[in-house]
């Protein structure tokens, strides 16, 4: 036993040493796998113009962690941008349509008693607006792409306070619009109104005695156009709101019975900041006087207030507005309340009436340099007889060149100090 210790010794010695040897041999074979990668690395990253360098920085980091010769330190993340709070939509108000109520049919009007009042209402029968398409359309392709054209008809109070037990009387005006918007030129913007005022059916948007809405109601229409038009348009809280006490208007001389004629109402109006001028033209688009925006009248002509009504095209002119955008409105009556809202939101606005206007509205947008076309009226004449007035608009005096008088500085309007001795 004693001789055969050292040779045991020995090979001990032999495996030890064999251990090493191969331990040694895997990390120069480690080493050298690390050390490539490391190499392919940087290699593509030069191939890549340094576009990935960040990706590369961070696998060399990584890579030289693991032999521990490098730590990088941890990254500081990038705080995410507080979102702004997204405001809550506006609830619809009161549906009248659902309840049942008081009617009584006079002269082939229908007035319903609610909220402890007694009101007309303008039934709507329905159309196609076969007519108002067609000439919509046609103006949009003389125009071209440097006009914007918008349709945005009116729905009368009908939409709104038809009773349950009336609804079959009246045609859904909304169903109306929105047939009429999807046959209407891509370029032409549609605004639907009835979601807009059913939000407001609560508030004095329609005047109960009158055959139009009031000027609270244009208020809620002309801020949806505003929106849609990107223009700034003040809080109303900015205008000087006034009243006109006691008004009957013209349902109550349509049906002339005695639940309207006891029942008068508020006629509310508001008034925008001073600063601004309104001139007035004949239907030929010759100048005549300038004058308030609103007039004078007794107090059951309060509609009448607007303009003096429909027999003029008036321009007015804000200076205190810088965006280069000029619009023009053609309306029926029903645009007329609507008018005082425009007044802060355009360098200039031009309003014709659909019936009366004798120029050719081509050549008014033309060469009164017009951005903005806003067609704005009734139900009624959106789909009813008026309706065809809108191509005689586009078609005659075609070609004609529109001379503003007030606008030129050498003309008899502007000399020997304006036209302050115009008698009207």
């Amino acid at each position: 036993m004693s001789r055969n210790a050292p040779q045991r010794q020995r090979t001990r010695e032999k495996d030890t040493s064999g251990r090493v040897l191969t331990i040694i041999l895997i990390v120069m074979i480690v080493a050298l796998i690390i050390s490539g990668v490391v190499l392919y690395m940087m290699i593509q990253n030069k191939r890549n113009g340094g576009s990935s360098g960040g990706e590369t920085s961070s696998a060399v980091s990584q890579t030289a962690d693991l032999t521990g010769m490098v730590t990088p330190a941890p990254a500081t993340p990038t705080p995410a941008p507080t979102p702004e709070p997204t405001p809550s939509p506006e609830p619809d108000q009161k549906d009248y349509t659902l309840e049942e109520a008081e009617v009584v049919w006079d002269n082939n009007l229908l007035l319903t008693y609610q909220d402890g009042h007694w009101k007309a209402l303008n039934l709507f029968g329905g159309g196609d607006g076969e007519a108002y398409i067609e000439a919509l359309n046609t103006l949009q392709e003389k125009v071209g792409d440097g006009v914007t054209i918008y349709s945005m008809p009116a729905p009368l109070n009908s939409q709104f306070y038809t009773p349950k037990n009336a609804l079959e009387y009246t045609s859904d005006q909304e169903e109306c619009f929105d047939a009429i918007a999807k046959q209407l030129d891509p370029r032409i913007k549609s605004i639907n109104l009835v979601p807009v005022m059913r939000k407001h059916t609560e508030e004095p948007i329609y005047l109960r005695t009158d055959t139009h809405w009031s000027q609270l109601g244009t208020y809620y229409a002309v801020r949806a156009y505003a929106q849609a038009a990107g223009v700034e348009y003040p809080d109303i809280s900015e205008y000087e709101a006034k009243v006109n006490e006691d008004f009957l208007g013209s349902m109550s001389v349509y049906c002339d019975d005695d639940r309207i004629l006891n029942d008068p109402e508020d006629f509310p109006y508001y008034l925008p900041a001073e600063g601004y001028r309104t001139f007035y033209y004949d239907t030929n688009f010759n100048y005549s006087f300038e004058d308030d925006l609103f007039w004078d009248v007794d107090t059951d002509s309060s509609y009448l207030m607007y303009m003096g009504g429909d027999g003029y095209v008036v321009k007015i002119q804000n200076p205190k507005v810088k965006n280069g955008r000029r619009m023009i409105l053609i309306k029926d009556s029903y645009g007329n309340s609507e008018v005082p809202w425009f007044v802060n939101s355009f360098e200039e606005v031009y309003v014709v009436d659909m019936r009366y206007l004798e120029s050719n509205l081509v050549s008014v947008i033309r060469d009164m340099k017009i951005t903005d076309v806003l067609f704005s009226m009734s139900a009624y004449s959106v789909v009813g007889g008026n309706s065809y007035n809108l191509m005689e608009l586009i078609e005659q005096n075609e070609g004609e060149t529109i001379y503003d008088a007030q606008a030129d500085p050498n003309s008899w309007v502007n000399a020997d100090g304006g036209d302050e001795d115009w008698d009207e």
